[in-house]
């Protein structure tokens, strides 16, 4: 198989974005929600103050290049031909885990995106009288990044097995 540099380059910029998706995801998941609930309520404010606005705004760029490259190497591997796509296995499970991330995408935006915006808004006023609905806020935001972390390494697992096949 010859060297192709186009193939070679949607393949890194994909992975190196995937990885900082999944990445980003991962740390929150298993570092942030295991080390938050122990901090004190007044550094925990400070600390998520600093923390939510660089995820809100990284996380959706490293998502929507993750996709933008996979999309790009998928067309560019089967030619853009539909009988390539959807007739060979190895392209079928690369189609699946495209809609599962498409999926995962979505729900990350509408469910984990949109919560974290109403918990920066939050934090962003001068004294939160309302704390028990921040707290249901943190834990529905907690909970939408530990099911986007599962399906990510579910979509990893089906490229890896796409890969392999």
């Amino acid at each position: 198989m010859a060297f192709d540099p186009i193939h070679v380059t949607l393949r890194i910029l994909h992975i190196v974005s995937g990885v900082f998706w999944v990445g980003a995801i991962a740390y929150s998941v298993l570092v942030l929600g295991r080390v938050l609930p122990r901090v004190d309520p007044p550094v925990r404010k400070q600390l998520m103050k600093q923390l939510l606005p660089v995820a809100l705004k990284y996380i959706p760029i490293t998502a929507t290049s993750t996709i933008t490259f996979g999309i790009l190497m998928y067309l560019y591997l089967t030619n853009f031909d539909l009988s390539t796509m959807l007739g060979i296995l190895r392209f079928q499970i690369l189609f699946a885990a495209m809609l599962i991330t498409l999926g995962m995408f979505t729900f990350g935006m509408l469910i984990g995106f949109r919560t974290g915006l109403k918990i920066k808004a939050h934090l962003d006023e001068e004294k939160c009288e309302h704390m028990p609905l921040v707290g249901a806020l943190q834990k529905r935001f907690a909970l939408s990044n530990l099911v986007v972390f599962v399906i990510g390494v579910t979509v990893v697992a089906l490229m890896a097995i796409a890969v392999a096949s």
